[in-house]
């Protein structure tokens, strides 16, 4: 559902939504990422880097979330 939240445009639901799924599966990559995006499409770069650091803690070979770290850590002005 926090998807479809997402694809509506609809921040604040989409990110209830992926805090509630987060408590159920507190170890997943995929929320993680998921989550860091749609935070990061709102200029959230902060929350994002640390989803983004959840989701390789996780899936350290996901190259999405690494990529997605860099570009989120870029957008803050840090090395």
């Amino acid at each position: 559902q926090a998807k479809r939240f997402q694809e509506g445009n609809q921040p604040n639901k989409a990110g209830q939504y992926f805090e509630r799924a987060l408590n159920y599966a507190p170890e997943s990559a995929a929320l993680h990422h998921d989550y860091g995006i749609l935070l990061g499409s709102h200029q959230q770069f902060e929350k994002a880097k640390q989803q983004f650091e959840l989701a390789l803690r996780y899936d350290p070979q996901s190259q999405p979330s690494k990529d997605a770290l860099k570009m989120v850590t870029e957008a803050l002005g840090k090395p």
